[in-house]
């Protein structure tokens, strides 16, 4: 297994290297570096005398080799001069480590590549705008897209946001669908629907209108295999009133409701 390596592009690229580089450091055994309290089991010092006969010198010659590999490991795993650069300037605060502590290095690339809460928040809401769903693409792609940014900046998105981001990428298309499901979600549980609910109902208008032009991949047709009779309990509960639906959910189909495939 080679070393993630990283370059600085930023963004969804640093979330791909964050958990390649840390499946790396464990497959390794080196995560215990990453961890905060990890600095505490270091001797004052680098170059500190050490008796291996000692049950507490023992573990700190332990933490001095898992500091080492972690070091080279890190210092591999950069390939730009800019990312070099923060190792180095690293290596150069503690006079007696010159060769740097692995948990302050790694710290200094979170601190560069994460940006602070309010930052976050705010570049988050940024990119949340920029979420658009072509005429051509799969809904289920917004809720993909909405977990990789929520990724990228570690913020809590609420239900409420992702469906009202959903709400706005897909009004152009599926308003009707939509609004459909987000009064039938209401009536029934009292709640507003969720980003899920709401794109998979989305998602089933795709597939029916992909069907209808013959552009349904057969990765789609075997998604839904034996589904058109679910394609048609899907528009049967776009047009029921909230009595039917209710009496789907205790699984009684009224006889003009029934599925015409």
């Amino acid at each position: 297994m080679s070393i993630p390596s990283y370059g600085g592009e930023g963004g969804h690229f640093f979330v791909m290297w964050l958990m390649k580089f840390k499946s790396y450091l464990a497959e390794k055994n080196l995560s215990e570096i990453l961890m905060p309290t990890f600095k505490d089991s270091l001797p004052d010092t680098e170059a500190a005398i050490l008796n291996e006969n000692s049950e507490d010198d023992k573990k700190k010659i332990r933490a001095l080799r898992l500091n080492a590999k972690g070091t080279r490991t890190l210092i591999m795993a950069l390939k730009t001069p800019e990312m070099m650069n923060k190792i180095m300037l690293e290596q150069t605060r503690d006079v007696e480590w010159p060769n740097g502590i692995s948990t302050n290095m790694w710290n200094a690339i979170l601190d560069d590549e994460k940006p602070e809460d309010a930052i976050a928040e705010m570049k988050m809401e940024d990119d949340l705008r920029k979420i658009d769903l072509p005429r051509d693409n799969d809904p289920k792609k917004l809720l993909a897209k909405m977990a990789a940014i929520q990724v990228q900046y570690s913020c809590i998105m609420t239900e409420s946001r992702k469906a009202a981001v959903v709400l706005r990428a897909g009004s152009t298309d599926f308003s009707v669908i939509m609004a459909m499901k987000a009064s039938l979600v209401q009536a029934i549980f009292k709640r507003p629907a969720t980003a899920a609910e709401l794109v998979a109902d989305m998602h089933k208008q795709y597939r029916i209108a992909r069907n209808k032009t013959g552009k349904e991949t057969d990765e789609e047709t075997k998604e839904g295999t034996g589904d058109q009779h679910d394609d048609c309990m899907m528009i049967h509960t776009a047009l029921a009133d909230v009595h039917v639906i209710l009496v789907l959910e205790n699984g009684v189909i009224p006889n003009k409701l029934s599925c015409c495939c």
